[in-house]
């Protein structure tokens, strides 16, 4: 299983939180290639949990698409009936106002989905641009590439 956010953290820095050293505290300004291999390891874990929960979600989404077309289509399918049993009086206020919740539900669902997909797109990026400014600022004495000041 792979290791929360914080608890990745915790290993990448575990003599404490960022920053200046207290007194008595003895920090390394660069990691062992051990410790390297070891974060790289643990984001690479990381990204494949991220991965995965993002292919689950886009398949349990496309999942409930595919439910909400054939809900529609079957309501599609029964709206010639509907419309003959509600002319001659056949059709209760109470069922036309299920079917408009019902309608509503499907498209405040598909709303939903449109944007956790979206939000989803959104956010790996900056996971994996934080990962990357942890790994440098651990590598480089002042947090930039290649140690400028």
């Amino acid at each position: 299983m792979a290791l929360r956010l914080s608890e990745l953290l915790e290993r990448i820095r575990p003599a404490g939180a960022p920053g200046v050293a207290s007194d008595g505290e003895q920090q390394t300004d660069r990691l062992t290639i051990e410790e390297t291999v070891e974060v790289a390891r643990l984001l690479g874990e990381y990204a494949a949990e991220a991965d995965l929960e993002i292919s689950r979600a886009r398949e349990h989404a496309q999942q409930l698409r595919q439910e909400a077309d054939r809900q529609s289509q079957r309501d599609r399918a029964d709206l010639p009936d509907r419309l003959a049993a509600a002319r001659i009086g056949g059709e209760s206020p109470l069922a036309r106002q299920r079917d408009i919740e019902l309608a509503r539900l499907a498209d405040q669902t598909a709303h939903e989905l449109d944007r956790l997909d979206a939000q989803a797109a959104l956010e790996m990026p900056k996971l994996v641009e934080a990962a990357i400014g942890l790994i440098w600022e651990m590598l480089e004495p002042h947090g930039q590439p290649g140690g400028a000041s």
